[in-house]
Formats: C-alpha cells, structure tokens, sequence
C-alpha cells in the first residue's frame, strides 16, 4: 500500500477517549497523531468518507485548553487483529491555531 502519509505519525503514552462532539458517544481511543490526522481503536466499523465532529479531553498539564473539537473525515477502516476492534484513520479539517497549538503540545508531553 502506497504511503500518503507527509507527517510522522506520534504514539502516545496516555489514553485520550475520542467522543462525538454532538452527543459525547465514545468513538474510540486515540492511537497515534499528528497535526493533520490520527488513527482511532474503535469498536465499531465506522463508515468511510464521512466527517464526524469530535472531541478530546486532553490531559490537565496541555497549556492551551483542557478540550479540542474538530472535524475530521474517516479515510479508511478495517478489522483489528484483536476481536472486536477497528482503526479508523482520520484527516483533521481544517483546524483553528489553537487546536493544532494543543496537538503539537500533546505530542511535545507525551509523544513517542
């Protein structure tokens, strides 16, 4: 598979839940970031080229904010090795400065 990636991707050593940002449902846990995208372990088969808006909780000692929202749209879905789980990949929509700020700060305290 061809990568089209242009970001190293960051594993993170904390637990960020992703929600729907218009019914806080759990969608998942964040796996790796970047500014542009993620990758979400979810338990359902989310549908593809779709745009979901979400929210993430961050930890207490990111400056910027205590919560991002964003939209993201899902690229890509398959089953996990694991039963019962998916990744998800996502590309994050345009953002403000201050959420790519919170991400880059994310990444600086618990990156990879």
């Amino acid at each position: 598979m061809l990568e089209k990636r242009r970001l190293k991707r960051n594993r993170l050593s904390c637990f960020l839940n992703v929600h729907s940002a218009d019914n806080d449902e759990l969608m998942g846990q964040v796996l790796d970031i970047h500014v542009e995208g993620f990758l979400l372990m979810n338990e359902e088969n989310l549908a593809t080229k779709r745009t979901y808006t979400m929210k993430i909780q961050l930890p207490e000692d990111i400056p910027e904010t205590d919560s991002i929202t964003f939209e993201a749209e899902s690229l890509w879905s398959a089953k996990k090795f694991d039963p019962g789980f998916y990744n998800t990949g996502f590309k994050i929509q345009q953002t403000q400065n201050e959420t790519t700020r919170a991400i880059e700060s994310l990444i600086a305290a618990y990156g990879r």
